[in-house]
């Protein structure tokens, strides 16, 4: 496979690492980058300005093994995007086109990129209005319009692409479905949506921790908690010295899958109770002890209760079918509060289920600390270890 990569390119500089750093990319590059790696060839058409960023950008696709016999050094600036890395995330400020800004392919380049089984280009590479040209060469066309398929450049590349790229940063959603759908009947041969990590992210790992957290608090306490916490704490650090990440490559896929599964299941059954609005203090954590509760308690459900959650339940499931642009879970709680408080219905909220908000911090203080109290935490330390580690490494998102 020999792969054109062409037009755009970025130098992304980060004004907060290192007292500023700047990184080489850009989607096409990164394609072209990517094709070498897998054992593929590929060649970066496209320019970059005479400065120091250019001069950046082409050793580093040279570095690659990618062929820049024509990456074209023009008088001016490299596209350059600024860039601040905030607790973990990227984010974009301003951007700055430089010599992309007016660039085209000229034939010499055609001829060239002509020599290759495909060619691909995306959203910012400026050279959308010549791939009705290089279709016509009978060159397998790809184009990665990125989150903007209705944008103008898009629109002009898509009646000519083969293959189709798009990204979603809401997920896997119905809409987004439908949305492939049509472009694939429009005649393209594949179409592919790339999904974004979620920007609620954290509500992964901190969803599984529940079920753990919960069982350590009802069997030793919220001391019992801190202690637990604090050496699952030091078994990460130790495995982050020892590069211990590594090893998650070799747990097979459907071992993560079961416990994804078996955690979701667990957190399912944790909210029945309240669901149904069962009189009941405290469930114990294990599964089927939790269910053997429920059923002795289903006698005494509230209809109220039930009535409520089932309907904010639905409205949570319209609004992720027919808006999901808007947080459904946000709706949910809206809907839900306001129908209480119109009504005045007789179900506990927080307030009257776990009391007022302290107005001050908690007074702090050790928990006990002994041989005999870590040896009977250790194992429980250990899940909520693998759990951080687990969670987070299967999570992360690449920058």
């Amino acid at each position: 496979m020999k792969l054109a990569a062409v037009g755009s390119n970025c130098v992304d500089f980060y004004s907060n690492i290192e007292n500023g750093k700047a990184y080489p990319g850009g989607g096409p590059v990164n394609m072209a980058v990517y094709m070498v790696r897998l054992g593929g060839e590929a060649s970066y058409t496209g320019p970059v300005g005479d400065d120091a960023y250019g001069k950046i950008m082409q050793e580093a696709i040279a570095a690659k093994g990618v062929d820049t016999s024509h990456l074209h050094v023009k008088p001016g600036k490299t596209a350059v995007s600024q860039v601040e890395l905030l607790e973990g995330e990227r984010v974009f400020g301003d951007y700055e086109e430089g010599v992309l800004e007016d660039y085209t392919l000229s034939e010499e380049d055609m001829d060239f990129i002509q020599t290759h089984d495909m060619v691909v280009c995306d959203l910012w590479g400026k050279v959308e209005g010549q791939f009705q040209a290089l279709k016509a060469r009978g060159i397998p066309t790809a184009f990665d319009c990125a989150t903007r398929p209705e944008d103008e450049a898009s629109q002009i590349a898509m009646p000519y692409t083969d293959y189709l790229f798009c990204s979603s940063d809401d997920g896997d959603t119905p809409v987004l479905r439908d949305q492939m759908k049509g472009y694939h009947s429009r005649g393209h041969k594949l179409v592919i949506a790339l999904l974004g990590g979620s920007r609620y992210q954290i509500s992964g790992p901190t969803g599984a921790f529940v079920v753990i957290i919960y069982g350590i608090v009802y069997r030793h306490g919220y001391d019992g908690l801190v202690l637990t916490t604090l050496i699952a704490g030091c078994l990460l650090a130790l495995g982050g010295l020892f590069r211990l990440g590594s090893i998650i490559k070799f747990i097979p896929y459907p071992v993560t899958t079961g416990f994804t599964a078996g955690i979701a299941l667990i957190i399912f059954s944790q909210q029945m109770g309240d669901f149904f609005g069962l009189p009941i203090k405290n469930a114990p954590p294990e599964f089927f002890s939790k269910w053997a509760v429920y059923l002795e308690a289903i006698q005494d459900l509230s209809p109220v209760t039930l009535g409520v959650a089932g309907s904010t339940l639905v409205v949570m499931l319209l609004i992720r079918r027919f808006v999901p642009r808007v947080p459904a879970p946000v709706a949910g709680v809206i809907f839900g509060g306001l129908i209480v408080w119109l009504f005045n219905l007789p179900v506990d909220t927080i307030a009257s289920k776990y009391g007022a908000i302290p107005s001050t911090l908690p007074s702090f203080h050790w928990p006990e600390i002994s041989i005999e109290r870590i040896q009977v935490l250790f194992p429980d330390a250990v899940t909520i270890a693998l759990l951080a580690g687990i969670e987070s490494l299967l999570s992360r998102r690449r920058p």
